[in-house]
């Protein structure tokens, strides 16, 4: 649960790997999935059978904050709980939680925290849920997304007139800062710097290298930048933060005459760049998104939301469920990858948030695929690295 001691202060840009933190318990039915330091890069084994994972990796979720009633049932909720006793039961050990921060445009250079605004994911529900998952056993990686208004995509952010970048970033930081200070009082595991940035990644580098270095000054866990899975190739400062994120939704087919074997191809020659790129920074690799929706055409655009123009709206449990086991099946075996965490899983049991054709994975034989393969039966009682 939450911390409470004093703990000294972190001078500016101390590296996180000179601070540990103290595990929370294993939930119940596994064997134990966090713990110490990150192991190197191939220092994970995988284990015998089709799909399970290796016992070090990082098994999670997206869980998404229900906003529905004025988000009663969203984080530090009675409801959360029951969701959480169901992730438990599935293997579940991570939860990646979500809080956004607003942008009135694309154009914009301010990033608006959520305030008290009563259906979202606040800061005293933010840390309701963490000390109830601590307290459950689960760790935490707390992913900050920044949401534009009209449902512009993040990764095309261009802050309009003169030193707009200047004023984003400052803004940013001072959003992010927020959830760095949050995340190091309630000992988050990991924190997420940023999501998808496409525009700024590469072309403002120094400004992400200031921005990590800020974090680090108060935060003392480990830190990820979620690239979009375009983008990761691109961005140099991979050596900042401890874990290359990926959101992970290249296109695997072109119809639905593509054959099995050429979306196996698609795939493992995308993991194969992934991997290539970890061995070169020294970087772990945590897919902090992955997801497919219950539709046909899943494997086609997987990025796609659900209503989005051309996605089909024809629910297909099968087609999400074929595209979880060949994406587990392909990560056997592959040292770099030390987290996944599928998209996404609401707080609420009962949520109506998504049609039968979207991305959430309750109830849906992908589900069951996904506990196959999250179950910790290979023998081995190591804890899973931070």
């Amino acid at each position: 649960s939450g911390c409470s001691e004093a703990r000294p202060a972190l001078e500016d840009g101390r590296h996180a790997d000179s601070v540990e933190r103290q595990p929370a318990p294993a939930p119940s039915g596994t064997s134990g999935v966090a713990g110490a330091a990150v192991l190197a890069p191939g220092g994970l084994a995988a284990c015998p059978g089709d799909m399970t994972l290796a016992p070090a990796v990082q098994r999670g979720v997206c869980y998404a904050h229900s906003y529905a009633s004025g988000g009663v049932r969203g984080y530090g909720s009675t409801a959360s709980r029951r969701s959480r006793i169901e992730l438990k039961q599935r293997g579940v050990a991570w939860l990646s939680l979500t809080p956004f921060g607003y942008s009135a445009g694309l154009g914009a250079s301010e990033v608006r925290h959520i305030g008290s605004y009563p259906g979202g994911e606040t800061d005293d529900r933010v840390r309701r849920e963490i000390r109830e998952a601590h307290g459950e056993g689960f760790q935490i990686l707390l992913k900050p997304h920044v949401w534009i208004h009209g449902g512009g995509f993040r990764g095309e952010i261009s802050p309009a007139g003169p030193g707009g970048w200047s004023r984003w970033f400052a803004s940013y930081s001072t959003w992010l800062l927020r959830y760095a200070r949050l995340a190091e009082a309630e000992q988050v595991a990991v924190l997420s710097v940023g999501v998808e940035f496409v525009s700024s990644s590469v072309s403002r580098e120094q400004d992400w290298r200031s921005l990590v270095r800020a974090v680090r000054a108060v935060y003392r866990g480990k830190l990820v930048y979620a690239a979009n899975w375009n983008e990761v190739a691109r961005v140099k400062w991979w050596t900042e933060v401890d874990y290359i994120g990926v959101q992970f939704y290249p296109p695997l087919a072109t119809g639905p005459e593509t054959p099995e074997e050429e979306r196996v191809r698609r795939l493992n020659s995308q993991l194969d760049r992934l991997a290539a790129l970890s061995r070169r920074t020294g970087r772990p690799l945590l897919l902090t998104e992955v997801g497919y929706r219950s539709s046909p055409d899943t494997d086609e655009r997987p990025y796609a939301w659900p209503g989005d123009e051309g996605v089909s709206e024809i629910s297909d449990t099968g087609a999400q469920e074929r595209s979880y086991r060949r994406l587990l099946r392909a990560l056997r075996g592959r040292p770099e990858v030390h987290g996944v965490y599928p998209w996404k899983w609401f707080s609420d049991p009962a949520s109506k948030e998504e049609g039968l054709a979207g991305f959430s994975l309750r109830g849906t034989p992908a589900a069951q695929a996904l506990a196959e393969s999250y179950r910790q039966g290979c023998g081995s009682s190591a804890p899973a690295g931070i």
